[in-house]
């Protein structure tokens, strides 16, 4: 039996709404990445620690830090993947055959 639900529809707990940026991974990369260069930045937490020394070593041109920060900001790229044989066209599956070769034997076993 699901637990009743004090809210009617429409309603909410959460008056303030989701919370900005700043808890994710790309919202804390994304507010020290727009301070000024000359700005001082004070990590209020561990995260923030651990995403400001990134930008530091990014900035020091360490690849791996550079790249870490993309994909948390932009997203990692598109990778095109070619899941056939040489350029052919896997051959479909009918599910109906291959649940009863898969299982219907199994059953008539027990």
């Amino acid at each position: 039996m699901p637990f009743p639900n004090p809210l009617k529809p429409g309603e909410t707990n959460n008056l303030n709404g989701a919370p900005d940026g700043g808890h994710t991974w790309s919202g804390v990369y994304n507010r020290i990445l727009v301070a000024k260069p000359d700005d001082e930045f004070q990590p209020l937490n561990k995260k923030e620690l651990i995403a400001s020394n990134d930008v530091v070593k990014a900035i020091d041109g360490k690849d791996a830090a550079i790249n870490r920060i993309q994909d948390r900001t932009e997203g990692k790229p598109v990778q095109q993947t070619d899941i056939t044989t040489g350029g052919d066209k896997l051959p479909g599956v009918n599910i109906d055959e291959w649940l009863a070769k898969s299982y219907g034997d199994n059953q008539n076993k027990k």
